[in-house]
């Protein structure tokens, strides 16, 4: 177990390094690009407070939905994986789909893939591998029958979708939303039935 661990991480660290190698070797025209768009440098001190001030707040956030999260799945009745699944992830992601609407409107495709790409990919090869680290975690059989192949169904139709015209049209999207809702629907009829 230790060396899938160990390998995960490591190819964590070469996707990170493949991936710094490539932005440092973008043309100067995408740089000059960046450079034009980039705020103004701010007050070092202000900037500084700002990041450790949130931080402090995303500690204490995950630590307030983590115990919320428990809470409401004991006092329901639920398996505490279908609230993961659904609230949990739910409000972990709100921040990525702030920052992907405001990058969608500003017309900034790239930010948008990139995030969302990104985020899978460290939370898969990072967040889930460190945590591990940490203490093993348990795998229900619930989880691997179901909940494991809809995400790697829904990975692999991502592709396609992708390549095709480089383009995720409103359709596509409104199908994947609705594939979404018809997945918490599943999970909400199973944890009602169980």
């Amino acid at each position: 177990m230790a060396l899938i661990l160990a390998a995960i991480l490591a190819l964590l660290v070469l996707l990170l390094g493949y991936s710094f190698r490539a932005a440092r070797a973008e043309t100067a025209a995408v740089r000059a690009e960046f450079a034009e768009a980039a705020p103004k440098a701010g007050k070092p001190v202000v900037d500084g407070l700002m990041v450790v001030v949130g931080l402090v707040g995303l500690i204490v956030g995950a630590q307030l939905m983590v115990h919320a999260a428990v809470t409401v799945a004991e006092h329901l009745g639920v398996r505490k994986l279908m609230i993961g699944l659904t609230i949990v992830a739910i409000g972990t992601s709100l921040p990525e789909l702030a920052t992907s609407i405001v990058a969608a409107r500003r017309d900034d495709a790239d930010i948008v893939a990139g995030n969302v790409i990104g985020s899978n990919i460290f939370n898969m090869l990072c967040v889930l591998a460190l945590v591990a680290v940490i203490r093993p975690i348990p795998v229900p059989a619930s989880s691997l029958q179901v909940d494991v192949p809809v995400m790697a169904a829904y990975s692999a139709l991502l592709v396609p979708i992708m390549l095709r015209g480089m383009v995720v049209t409103r359709g596509e999207g409104v199908f994947l939303v609705m594939g979404y809702a018809g997945f918490l629907v599943w999970q909400i009829v199973a944890a009602l039935r169980g």
